[in-house]
């Protein structure tokens, strides 16, 4: 099988196909892509730094990682409108609100077939939403074995759920989507393992006890006949 190389590693962690970068003498200048604004944003790292590094980097910077990889810069002009759309609504009366409402939901049903719901978008999530998702990337980061696809010891969606302020639905997602499988927790899959061995050890037993039960009535067997019974 071939290693994947750090360059691949770093990409497939931030959710992008391939990574372009240009080595300097303190380091590395990563050229990351924005999704949202179709523009490419420089990131300086030291040396060294592994794929998890860079991604915990780009989180606590303010990037946004899943459907569609978001710089810092769009995020604010995503949350700007967000608080002009919130402003918008609050200088309306509450008539004006529900007709506002009644026309947005006539124009999303009026197509033949209604579209199928999906998550919310990441430049549509509040920045309260956003920053729970990035507490959820980095925690993830910390306590999911990709290794062995399973949480380390004492962890799972719901901790995790309850220690970010977000839901345990949506952490799971997250997981399913840049991770992997919750899998069996490591003391269960250890305890798992013993019973193996002992059914393995019993079954080796069994077929010795087997062996042994066979040779010795055979010789019964002979002795008798032997005696002319």
């Amino acid at each position: 099988m071939t290693k994947e190389t750090w360059a691949k590693a770093t990409a497939r962690k931030i959710g992008i196909a391939e990574l372009d970068f240009t080595p300097t003498r303190v380091g590395q200048t990563l050229h990351i892509p924005c999704g949202k604004g179709k523009h490419v944003v420089d990131i300086v790292i030291p040396p060294g730094w592994n794929p998890n590094g860079v991604a915990k980097k780009m989180l606590k910077d303010g990037w946004i990682m899943g459907n569609k990889l978001t710089c810092p810069g769009c995020t604010r002009i995503s949350s700007a409108k967000s608080r002009g759309a919130k402003a918008l609504a609050e200088s309306m009366t509450p008539q004006q609100r529900t007709d506002r409402a009644r026309k947005a939901a006539q124009a999303r049903w009026s197509k033949e077939e209604p579209e199928q719901v999906e998550a919310t978008p990441m430049d549509e999530m509040t920045p309260a939403a956003k920053k729970a998702h990035r507490m959820v990337m980095m925690m993830l980061e910390e306590q999911y074995d990709e290794t062995h696809k399973r949480y380390r010891s004492g962890w799972n969606d719901e901790r995790i759920a309850k220690e970010c302020g977000t839901s345990k639905a949506s952490v799971a997602k997250t997981r399913e989507e840049f991770f992997g499988p919750a899998g069996i927790p490591e003391e269960a899959a250890k305890l798992r393992d013993g019973i193996e061995h002992l059914r393995k050890e019993a079954a080796a037993s069994h077929a010795d006890f087997d062996k042994r039960l066979a040779a010795l009535s055979s010789r019964f067997e002979t002795a008798m006949m032997r005696n002319g019974w």
